[in-house]
């Protein structure tokens, strides 16, 4: 063990231990009755990672500190959106979260995905949460597909419940995303029951080897295009016997765009037994963040299709 390690050990009197069951360092909690510095406050120390920080706030700290909230407890919802922009949910909603004021709303944006957070107060946990529950209800009228969930499940999560619920399977073909949407297909556990096959086709060659795009067409309108990406989804559902596939084509930049086709350019595929349709779109950020859109937008398509 390094020497450092030792500081982790390291516990000042009165202290209490909290277990980190996801890394070496606890947690420390320091009640204001045995603190002999400074103003008596209840302080926490947790380690940085959020995958330790997190649970341990939520499994440890969170209960010990209801005892000091002088009978104030907070609920927190989130609604999460893909599909529309964070200035399309604002219009939609806006009128309805500001006449309450209790709960609060914040929205937040990220990568391909909105978040709508409602902060409720009350005198117990259940009256905290009730007062949430009525605004989101209303706010689900309001945005309806467009929330893919409500109880904080990824994109992935709520694809593989669909897919699971209508005894179906799906396979990808990637280009631009390099294979990050079979990633976090296969992130979720018990995926293997609905995932069925990835096809990572980088080069033209792959292209028409493994899903059969004919190379003349790639040659005519090039690989970033509706007519590609139409041909690598039907490839990828032929190739898998697949009910379902997916197929992502773009430019992710920073080089490699023109004035014809932009970095940030992507085309998303999607074939199924109703129907093969493809979605144009032009996504910003630097590379990563377009590869992070491209899967979004994606996964979206595919939630979107298995809800008819």
């Amino acid at each position: 063990m390094p020497e450092v390690n030792r500081r982790q050990a390291m516990v000042p009197r009165g202290a209490t231990v909290l277990s980190n069951r996801r890394g070496t360092a606890p947690g420390l909690w320091i009640p204001p009755e045995v603190q002999e510095f400074g103003e008596h406050k209840v302080v926490v120390l947790l380690p940085g990672p959020p995958a330790e920080l997190r649970p341990m706030f939520h499994e440890q700290v969170a209960t010990r500190l209801a005892d000091y909230a002088s009978g104030v407890v907070y609920d927190v919802k989130k609604l999460w959106i893909a599909g529309l922009p964070e200035s399309a949910v604002e219009q939609k909603i806006v009128s309805t979260y500001r006449s309450v004021e209790n709960p609060s709303t914040t929205i937040l944006a990220s990568a391909g995905q909105v978040e709508i957070r409602l902060t409720a107060t009350g005198e117990t946990a259940e009256a905290a949460a009730a007062k949430n529950e009525v605004l989101a209800s209303r706010l689900r009228e309001l945005l309806d597909v467009a929330i893919f969930s409500m109880e904080e499940e990824t994109l992935e999560e709520v694809v593989g419940a669909l897919l699971v619920a209508r005894g179906q399977r799906i396979s990808v073909a990637e280009s631009l995303t390099g294979g990050l949407i079979a990633n976090r297909i296969t992130d979720v556990s018990g995926s293997s029951r609905y995932f069925d096959a990835s096809f990572v086709t980088y080069s033209n060659e792959a292209k028409t080897e493994l899903l059969g795009v004919p190379a003349d067409l790639l040659e005519k309108v090039g690989a970033v295009s509706e007519e590609v990406a139409r041909a690598m989804a039907v490839g990828a559902r032929k190739r898998a016997r697949s009910d379902v596939a997916v197929a992502v084509t773009g430019i992710a930049g920073p080089t490699g765009g023109s004035e014809d086709k932009p970095v940030g350019l992507v085309y998303i595929g999607l074939a199924a037994a109703s129907e093969t349709r493809v979605e144009r779109f032009q996504f910003p950020g630097a590379r990563r963040q377009v590869k992070r859109w491209s899967s979004q937008a994606a996964l979206n398509m595919v939630r979107l299709e298995l809800l008819g």
